[in-house]
């Protein structure tokens, strides 16, 4: 069948490029479907885009039964996995060029404690008190002072990774809600939790949370919620899942601020997002059947713009703006 499907459109590609000018798509391979998509002409395209057309998306695209190629969505961000990755790769961004570069800034402009020495103890200048009571009052203050310093940068230090914690899982959270919606999951009311979530893979031949990478999403939405509410249901959620988050040498008593209870560090922040990378991948090929390997490029407007660059290209060669003919 390939064969003679082949031996058929053999001269297609020269035809093509022969009755198209350099203007058109077509030229280039890319033709409007009936139904307002996209078909694309691999030979024709390949001749133009090489580069952009590796060996890998052929193996795909030449895994066909008809001579042309209809890629599999029309635009990016049909793939819901195009809009998990956006999503959590801002925050990714945002923490490495952003957040970690702001905490390490904060931190840095509380003044340390000036040292003190037996000297500085007014009553030892003015003879009042001998050089043992000066020594005494020099190291209970140096002692109180540092104690104050290291609780103010603790306070802040904990108070801005909070921060970052809780901005960042409710940007999840809101870009889970949008990809459910879209997809019809939320019901009639439009409520979500975590019930939710797990219902748009019912049926499915794995449960999300059997999903490799689903630990490091619990853990996000663990902390989150007792960094929110503060009481002692959330912290034995947290401590019972995930006891090497939790400090161990203070317990929590409810009411207190959950952020002075939990062990932040870069690392933790590193896995947490890097982790929800993984499972929001492993979720979209599950409950959505999406291929997310293809996700960056099996779509109609990949295929445009290729097209559209190649006729900028033959329009433009020299890639001048408007304003390069001011003078």
């Amino acid at each position: 069948m390939k064969r003679k499907r082949n031996s058929r459109y053999s001269n297609l590609s020269d035809k093509y490029k022969r009755e198209f000018s350099e203007t058109d798509r077509r030229h280039y391979g890319v033709f409007r479907h009936k139904h307002g998509r996209i078909k694309i002409e691999p030979k024709t395209m390949l001749c133009y885009a090489r580069d952009e057309l590796t060996e890998e998306k052929l193996k795909i695209i030449n895994n066909r039964k008809t001579h042309f190629f209809h890629p599999a969505k029309a635009h990016r961000n049909d793939y819901n996995y195009n809009l998990f990755m956006d999503v959590v790769e801002s925050i990714i961004n945002e923490w490495e060029k952003t957040f970690k570069i702001s905490i390490e800034e904060q931190l840095a402009k509380i003044e340390k404690p000036k040292e003190l020495f037996p000297g500085d103890y007014g009553n030892f200048q003015n003879g009042i008190s001998g050089y043992g009571a000066a020594c005494a009052f020099a190291t209970i203050k140096n002692d109180h002072n540092q104690r104050e310093y290291e609780n103010k940068v603790y306070q802040v230090w904990a108070s801005l990774y909070s921060q970052f914690l809780l901005q960042t899982t409710s940007k999840i959270e809101a870009i889970t809600v949008k990809v459910l919606d879209r997809s019809n999951t939320l019901g009639k009311k439009g409520e979500f939790n975590r019930t939710v979530l797990y219902a748009a893979a019912k049926g499915k031949d794995k449960k999300v949370e059997d999903l490799p990478s689903f630990e490091h999403y619990d853990k996000l939405y663990l902390i989150w919620h007792f960094l929110k509410h503060n009481n002692l249901s959330t912290y034995k959620n947290l401590k019972d899942s995930y006891p090497t988050v939790l400090r161990t040498d203070v317990e929590y008593n409810p009411g207190d601020l959950a952020i002075y209870y939990i062990c932040f560090s870069e690392d933790l922040i590193s896995k947490l997002l890097n982790g929800c990378k993984s499972f929001f991948k492993e979720y979209c090929e599950l409950a959505f059947d999406e291929n997310c390997e293809q996700a960056h490029w099996n779509f109609d407007d990949y295929f445009i713009d290729i097209a559209d660059n190649l006729i900028d290209e033959w329009r433009n060669p020299l890639g001048l703006q408007w304003y390069d003919d001011i003078d």
